[in-house]
C-alpha cells in the first residue's frame, strides 16, 4: 500500500502543449487571410533555412531553425489549407489528435549507476516474495471461509450435527461445535470459571428441566462435551436461560460466543 500510494505522488502525466498557430505566427485571432498570408511572407524572409543564419549568441543552429521554420509552415497551412485546419479545429494540432504519456519520477539513487543490482533486488522480493505471499494469503483466505464469513470448518461441523429430529437443546450443542470458538476461549480461558457456569445452569427447574432450559438429555450430552467446546454450550446455555454470570472472566467470554452464535 505504501508503495502505491508513493508511485501515485511521484507519477507525473505529461501532455502535449496547446498548440496555437496565431502564436507562432505573432497574429491576433482576428487577422483575416491577407493578414496571414503577408506574415507568413514576412517570416520567410528571415526564418526560412535557405535565408536565416543561426545567432550564435543565441544558441541557435540550422537544426533548431529548421525545425522553427516547420512549426511556422504547419501554423500557416492550419489557417489556410482546409485539411490541415480541419485537423487543428478538431484535434487542437495540425497533425491530429495527439497522445500522452504517463511516466514515473524515479528517485535519483535508483537511476545512478552501479545501483542496479539493489534495484534488481527491490524487485525481485516484490515480485518474487511479496507479491505471491499477498496472493496466497488472499486466496487462503477465500478458501477457509464462506460468503457469510463462517469457518468452513464450522459449516462442516453444524452440517455433521444437522438432523431432522434435532431439538431446541441439540440445535444450541450444535452451535457450540464452531471452531470460532477456539479463538475466543483459547488457552486456559476454555476452563477458567467452567464449574461454576455448568452448576448456575444445572439449578433446578421445572419439572426435569434446569432453570437455564436443559432437558435432561442436554445435560448429559454437555457432559460429554470437552475443552472449548464445553465452555462454549454452557456459556451459549446461560445466556439462553438468562442466568447472571458472576466474575468478569465469565462475562468476558459470554458476550463473544453469543455474537458468534447469530452469526452460525
Amino acid at each position: 500500500m505504501a508503495l502505491m500510494l508513493y508511485l501515485i505522488t511521484v507519477t507525473k502525466t505529461s501532455a502535449p502543449q496547446i498548440w496555437d498557430p496565431y502564436d507562432i505566427l505573432g497574429i491576433s485571432m482576428s487577422s483575416n487571410e491577407g493578414q496571414i498570408k503577408k506574415r507568413y511572407r514576412d517570416l520567410s524572409r528571415t526564418l526560412h533555412p535557405d535565408k536565416a543564419i543561426p545567432d550564435e549568441s543565441r544558441n541557435e543552429t540550422l537544426e533548431s531553425i529548421n525545425d522553427h521554420w516547420v512549426e511556422v509552415s504547419k501554423a500557416f497551412k492550419a489557417l489556410t489549407d482546409e485539411e490541415i485546419r480541419n485537423n487543428y479545429i478538431q484535434y487542437g494540432h495540425p497533425d491530429g489528435k495527439q497522445g500522452f504519456s504517463i511516466g514515473i519520477a524515479l528517485p535519483k539513487f535508483i537511476i545512478t549507476e552501479g545501483n542496479g543490482k539493489y534495484v534488481l533486488l527491490v524487485y525481485g522480493l516484490l515480485l518474487g516474495v511479496l507479491l505471491p505471499y499477498s496472493a496466497g494469503k488472499w486466496w487462503y483466505g477465500t478458501q477457509r471461509i464462506t460468503k457469510e464469513k463462517v469457518l468452513l470448518s464450522s459449516a462442516s461441523n453444524l452440517f455433521r450435527e444437522y438432523s431432522d429430529t434435532m431439538t431446541d437443546g441439540d440445535v444450541v450443542n450444535a452451535l457450540s461445535s464452531g471452531r470460532e470458538f477456539d479463538d475466543i476461549l483459547r488457552g486456559s480461558r476454555a476452563d477458567d470459571g467452567l464449574g461454576k457456569i455448568e452448576q448456575n445452569i444445572s439449578q433446578p427447574g421445572e419439572e426435569n428441566i434446569t432453570s437455564a432450559g436443559l432437558q435432561p438429555a442436554d445435560h448429559e450430552k454437555l457432559s460429554h462435551f470437552e475443552g472449548v467446546r464445553r465452555k462454549a454450550a454452557a456459556l451459549l446455555w446461560a445466556y439462553l436461560g438468562r442466568r447472571q454470570l458472576d466474575g468478569g472472566d465469565l462475562d468476558d467470554g459470554s458476550k463473544p460466543c453469543r455474537l458468534t452464535a447469530i452469526l452460525f
